[in-house]
């Protein structure tokens, strides 16, 4: 699953979470026991019950109002009784109660505060908040930037590692967060003049996986001050829970396309218009996700599914809900290419991507008499090889006119030709009628002629038969010298 930044024009669960609230609540205990001059205990117990929400989101910023009340129980003896807020005597304990509100805008690029109002301290304004951070950032082994005071009580920004995801029961339902964990330095909650109690400090941040809202925090240390005449050692702890929330923990997931196209999950269809959409799915869920393999969009376009944007091809996908991220299916655009023209067989129809150039091509003659004569329709063109541009639909028009010249010269060869096959047909005319004469064709079976008298056969004989020039090579009678075939036994010659 991709993760993109977090600005409103990008995956961020900011945007959904504009008008949300949710609230929480914390503890923190101080402990301190001194020597010397310091001797006694102090012991502080403070417990906030705040409720946040989201009043504004805007591309490079959002605010976050507070409203909260707290409680401070108080118990002091010895010489802590001095340092104490309220406790007046040895072993008393005191409770003394307050609220307040305000409200702070932070930079969604930084998260560091740029403007406070009502109860919030200017002090604030550069300060990282812990409220909220950027989810897309949450890994396993990856860091987070948030606020830390240091051993001389300086604020400074440091990075937390993210060390592990945890499950959380949070107000009557699950949801997965990343713990961001860090020890160092830091000072305690006493001073004498200048000078800090000072000790290690270790603070853990529990973050929604999907919408960065803090949802658990926990925090223990130990600090000590000494100097001649006395000191004292300090403890530290604090806990916070979030206890309701007005918005879905879960999965949050963006379905998208791009170009639109209907996406349908889980049988539901999301329309073009409703894209893109936020999916809150219960951890751990599955869904089905599926795609049309192309879309009509108008005559002469449309869209075909090129895959998603992690790299899977499928029509269908089940996917799990384990990780925020956004499921967005690409469309290419494709345009239709028409060639229309009544000669010529014109190469090139057919469906192309937006911008790709075709080429496109058609005979330029036709049956000898008809000449190319130009494209026409959306592409006007006397080549009839031309490049065609397909940002859109286009159909295209092959023209033809008749060459007269090219008519002229195709009747004058028939009329040579038919002048030609005249001629010889007359010549072999004439040459059959004379072998029809002389025998150079094979005569028919004659009847068997009347019987005559010898002298009356030799007769006719004689005015019938031409002089002799070569005998028959079957029967030895005479024949003329061009004869082909015997006029008696009819054998070839």
């Amino acid at each position: 699953m991709s993760v993109v930044p977090a600005f409103a024009e990008s995956f961020s669960a900011l945007p959904y979470l504009e008008g949300k609230s949710w609230s929480d609540e914390a503890k923190w205990t101080w402990t301190a026991q001194g020597t010397g001059i310091y001797s006694g205990s102090y012991n502080k117990v403070t417990e906030w019950r705040t409720t946040y929400t989201m009043t504004r989101v805007l591309a490079r910023s959002f605010t976050i109002s507070e409203s909260w009340s707290i409680d401070d129980t108080e118990t002091a003896s010895g010489s802590w009784v001095k340092p104490s807020n309220y406790v007046t005597c040895n072993g008393c304990t005191v409770t003394k109660s307050w609220t307040g509100s305000g409200a702070i805008t932070v930079d969604r690029t930084s998260f560091i505060q740029t403007d406070v109002s009502g109860d919030f301290a200017s002090a604030n304004i550069g300060h990282k908040i812990s409220e909220v951070v950027d989810p897309t950032g949450l890994a396993v082994g990856s860091q987070v930037s948030l606020w830390w005071y240091d051993e001389n009580n300086e604020y400074r920004p440091v990075s937390y590692d993210v060390v592990r995801e945890d499950t959380l029961a949070v107000a009557g339902t699950t949801a997965k967060a990343f713990l961001a964990s860090h020890t160092a330095s830091s000072t305690g909650n006493w001073k004498v003049g200048q000078s800090w109690s000072k000790g290690q400090l270790t603070r853990t941040f529990d973050f929604d996986e999907s919408t960065g809202v803090q949802l658990a925090s926990h925090a223990e240390g130990t600090f000590s001050y000494q100097r001649s005449g006395g000191g004292w050692d300090e403890t530290f702890s604090s806990d916070s829970k979030v206890t309701s929330v007005g918005f879905d923990l879960g999965d949050y997931v963006i379905i998208d396309s791009n170009p639109k196209a209907t996406v349908t999950v889980d049988g539901t269809n999301l329309g073009t218009a409703d894209q893109p959409t936020l999916e809150v799915w219960e951890w751990g869920s599955s869904h089905k996700i599926v795609v049309p393999p192309m879309v009509n969009v108008t005559r002469g376009t449309r869209l075909v599914f090129t895959g998603w944007d992690d790299g899977s091809r499928d029509l269908t996908r089940t996917v799990a809900a384990d990780k925020v991220g956004t499921y967005v299916a690409q469309f290419k655009r494709q345009h239709q290419l028409d060639l229309a023209s009544s000669y010529g067989n014109p190469i090139g129809s057919g469906w192309y991507d937006e911008g790709q150039s075709v080429n496109v091509h058609v005979d330029s003659t036709y049956m000898f008499v008809l000449i190319f004569d130009g494209w026409s329709g959306d592409v006007q063109s006397n080549n009839p090889d031309v490049t065609v541009t397909m940002n859109e639909p286009k159909t295209l028009q092959a023209n033809w006119r008749v060459d007269y010249v090219r008519i002229a010269i195709l009747v004058l060869i028939v009329a040579l030709v038919a002048v030609v096959f005249f001629v010889r047909q007359r010549r072999r005319a004439r040459l059959l009628g004379r072998t029809a004469i002389y025998g150079t064709e094979p005569a028919p079976i004659a009847p068997t002629p009347p019987i005559f008298p010898s002298a009356t056969r030799q007769a006719l004989q004689s005015r019938a038969e031409p002089p002799a020039g070569k005998f028959c090579i079957n029967c030895g009678v005479p024949l003329p010298s061009h004869a082909i075939f015997c006029n008696k036994c009819g054998s070839k010659q």
